[in-house]
């Protein structure tokens, strides 16, 4: 089970957190990723990189030699398989980390079993393959491989309706929730990591994305790699506790031991309650 859908259950733009985490994942887990971008050409979970063909993705008026159109192409042919699949991607770290641009109208017009098909293909190529979807019902089906890594905002009004539909749910939708993150997390607040998890009953992983105005910059300026080099060379791979480059490498590491082992995680925070 390597297909990992960050779920912005909140419509607050969780994007960028799974861009970074898939970089994350690339660089210090040395896993071999691919990011897919099911949403427009050049938006969603691509908008942290730099645009490929800025008058493509204005005008839609070129037929793709590359990306997600290209590969269904490949499908309706009954041509795609593992050994060509890389060769449609764009590649973002030589080696590391590949991208399945946007296709205009997004893959929601596709039918399940097309999608399944190709993601399916993709899962024997790649360690680890990140999706991003926007819901506040469960962003895939029961009987779907996938592992969910909700993102909410640290506040009541996101948390009990998420606790509350999370409880509804049958058990093999909840084993498919491998963490919890935050973003724009205060470790100050007091609803910090562990009071959520007491009060809630949450035994779930949580994990704190503190704001970052070199991160946000980088995404606006779709340029999310440039940013993760730099503070790489700066901490030389050692992040400093308690930074947003750490949470990412905590994170890219569960994901890929839960990825693995199907077991559960236990949480990295230290954060103590009130």
């Amino acid at each position: 089970m390597s297909r990992i859908v960050v779920w912005d259950y909140s419509y607050n733009g969780a994007a960028d957190i799974a861009a970074a985490i898939a970089i994350a994942a690339s660089l210090y887990q040395r896993r071999r990723i691919l990011i897919i971008n099911e949403d427009e050409p050049g938006q969603g979970i691509e908008r942290g990189f730099p645009v490929y063909d800025e008058t493509a993705v204005r005008d839609g008026s070129e037929i793709t030699e590359t990306g997600t159109e290209a590969l269904l192409r490949l499908l309706m042919n009954r041509r795609l398989s593992r050994y060509n699949l890389a060769d449609y991607t764009r590649p973002l770290i030589n080696s590391r980390l590949d991208l399945i641009p946007g296709t205009r109208g997004g893959l929601g017009k596709q039918t399940a079993a097309v999608l399944q098909q190709l993601y399916g293909a993709a899962e024997e190529v790649y360690e680890l393959v990140f999706l991003h979807r926007s819901s506040i019902t469960l962003p895939v089906a029961e009987t779907e491989a996938a592992l969910l890594l909700p993102v909410l905002q640290q506040n009541r009004t996101e948390l009990d309706p998420f606790f509350a539909y999370y409880r509804s749910c049958s058990e093999a939708a909840k084993n498919k929730v491998k963490g919890i993150i935050l973003r724009h997390y205060d470790r100050q607040a007091k609803w910090n990591i562990a009071n959520i998890k007491r009060y809630y009953g949450c035994e779930i992983p949580l994990y704190g994305i503190a704001y970052d105005t070199g991160f946000a910059d980088a995404w606006n300026e779709h340029d999310l790699l440039r940013y993760f080099r730099r503070i790489q060379l700066l901490g030389r791979m050692r992040a400093r506790r308690g930074t947003l480059l750490e949470a990412f490498q905590q994170i890219g590491g569960a994901m890929a031991a839960a990825s693995d082992t199907y077991m559960p995680l236990i949480s990295l925070s230290d954060d103590k309650g009130a």
